[in-house]
């Protein structure tokens, strides 16, 4: 019985997660083919490295951008896997929590505190890897403010979707541990 629920919390979540996700996926397959060099994905771009720094070393932002974009790409990649893992884990292991007792499911706030916290953490640490790691040659050229801006916009993006996506894909019992999520109606 609690495999059904929890597999309909999961779907309840993945709907949720789906248009995060589609827009992650053509933002990833637009990074890796390359935006338009007029657009404004790559006007962003432009803004979070330093343009007058690289033509003192006799470089174009052309030069930088195929591996700025897949930099960027890669990010969305690991952010994108670790929220859907984070979503459908709680979604599905919302159902297996020990809830005998009324008022007990708000002893959960705190271990759904401690995912999202962790969550968060993971999506910060794969930003700051990835825009301090030599691995990608472009992180050179990002400057602090368009690392800052990078990490923001990101860490905003994917932790909204992981948050809508558990509000509605923890089992009903257990809503009054997420914030808000005591707040749906009964049927949802």
């Amino acid at each position: 019985m609690n495999i059904g629920r929890a597999m309909m919390s999961g779907g309840k979540s993945l709907i949720v997660l789906a248009p995060f996700a589609i827009i992650s996926i053509w933002f990833i397959f637009t990074l890796f083919s390359g935006p338009s060099p007029s657009g404004a994905i790559t006007k962003f771009f432009i803004t979070v490295v330093e343009v007058g720094e690289l033509e003192q070393q006799g470089v174009t932002f052309s030069d930088i951008a195929k591996d700025l974009f897949t930099m960027a790409a890669w990010i969305n990649i690991w952010s994108l896997a670790i929220v859907t893992i984070f979503a459908l884990g709680w979604s599905f292991g919302s159902h297996y929590l020990n809830v005998d007792a009324p008022g007990k499911a708000k002893i959960y706030a705190i271990h759904w505190i401690i995912v999202s916290g962790i969550l968060i953490g993971l999506i910060l640490i794969t930003n700051i890897y990835c825009l301090e790691s030599t691995y990608f040659r472009a992180s050179q050229e990002v400057t602090g403010s368009g690392g800052g801006k990078i990490t923001l916009i990101l860490t905003v993006y994917y932790t909204l979707a992981y948050y809508l996506s558990v509000l509605l894909g923890t089992a009903r019992f257990v809503r009054s541990s997420v914030l808000l999520a005591n707040k749906l109606p009964g049927n949802i």
